[in-house]
């Protein structure tokens, strides 16, 4: 009994932890020092959950009409269910862990000896307008994730690391995503707090990466061609993501204006392959 028991306490644990660092960025995963966490029995100090502040989502699952952003780029919404993490590779320039973790996170704040409200208070006052304002930006710096704390705050090398080490401790023994555990050339990357650095590094396959700029397939949907040159991007570097591009589960509309789009640029007719797709990338 005993043993099963903690075996169901690891499983709500992971699952409350995966949760947390699904995040949009518009609200990162942050957990108070005081008497906000939550142990339990037969696991660490280090499984916390989140507070009432903390509502992650990787997409939101409804699209506000008012501030679509995909009708107000003479674009259609680019698939059937919008939402949820199945959307991230599409929306997102960064990869799941560039959003930190509540262990992280908290290890931060235990350094700054701040206080979890007046954390959220400076973040929401630097990264005005929610989710799709956040995923309208490109440039590292205006990345509401673990970048945003470590360079705001100047955060020590000392505690980065041994926050990424208690973080990867933790994910290792109860064995979570890949994408929760920071590799060795994240942490060099972070480090480093080279912007061009660590925009290579953590940028998801699907962006097209200039310097210190990150540009998702998203950005590439709601922008011009105009502002595809005006932002660097070439025909080779679009030539590059098309076989991702293709794996997109797009509504057929929303193939169709998206390949219009791509051959304007492209200066040729670009299909994207239908039979290529995949429910990670929905």
């Amino acid at each position: 009994m005993g043993f099963n028991m903690k075996k169901i306490n690891l499983s709500l644990i992971l699952a409350i932890l995966l949760i947390a660092v699904l995040c949009s960025c518009s609200a990162t995963s942050v957990v108070d020092k005081n008497n906000h966490t939550t142990t339990t029995e037969g696991v660490d100090d280090h499984a916390t959950t989140t507070t009432e502040a903390f509502e992650a989502v990787d997409s939101p699952v409804s699209i506000d009409e008012e501030q679509d952003p995909f009708t107000l780029a003479g674009m259609p919404i680019p698939f059937e269910n919008f939402g949820g993490d199945g959307n991230r590779h599409f929306t997102q320039r960064y990869k799941i862990n560039s959003c930190g973790t509540m262990i992280t996170h908290r290890e931060f704040l235990e350094y700054l000896d701040m206080e979890e409200n007046d954390f959220i208070s400076q973040r929401d006052e630097k990264f005005p307008g929610g989710f799709w304002e956040s995923v309208k930006k490109t440039s590292v710096d205006e990345f509401n994730g673990i970048f945003y704390t470590i360079l705001e705050y100047n955060i020590p090398d000392e505690v980065i690391v041994r926050a990424i080490e208690k973080n990867n401790d933790f994910y290792k023994d109860i064995g979570g995503a890949e994408g929760d555990i920071f590799s060795d050339e994240d942490i060099e990357a972070l480090l480093s707090r080279d912007f061009e650095k660590i925009t290579a590094q953590f940028a998801e396959s699907t962006a097209i990466i200039i310097a210190e700029n990150a540009y998702s397939p998203f950005w590439l949907y709601t922008n011009t061609p105009d502002a595809y040159k005006s932002a660097g991007i070439t025909t080779d570097m679009i030539s590059e993501k098309l076989e991702l591009y293709s794996e997109f589960n797009f509504t057929a509309e929303a193939t169709e204006a998206f390949e219009n789009k791509l051959s304007a640029f492209m200066g040729e007719e670009i299909t994207l392959d239908r039979t290529a797709r995949s429910d990670n990338l929905s």
